[in-house]
């Protein structure tokens, strides 16, 4: 943290509980046993908050995505449609 600091002086420096280290997962390879399950699903929960908190992306790829098959698929089905009435078999 002092490090990122030091590279941005004008921005204040401010202390969030939801970014303190935890475990986000079980370790694998590890033990079979898990004695700490309770833990394990507060600090995923809490880490995953904190990055949709503090971190963005400029374009959410799954969206466009989607956007792109709804959009081919009623391309497809304008086509389909357009060769029916002409009475050509697509």
């Amino acid at each position: 943290a002092d490090i990122i600091a030091a590279e941005l002086p004008g921005v204040p420096r401010v202390t969030d509980p939801m970014l303190c280290e935890g475990t986000p997962c079980r370790n694998i390879p590890g033990s079979e046993k898990w004695e700490n399950s309770g833990t394990l699903w507060e600090d995923s929960a809490r880490i995953e908050a904190a990055y949709r908190r503090y971190c963005h992306r400029e374009v959410d790829h799954k969206r466009v995505w989607a956007k792109q098959q709804r959009e081919e698929r009623k391309a497809k089905k304008a086509a389909q449609a357009a060769a029916k009435q002409a009475g050509v078999s697509p």
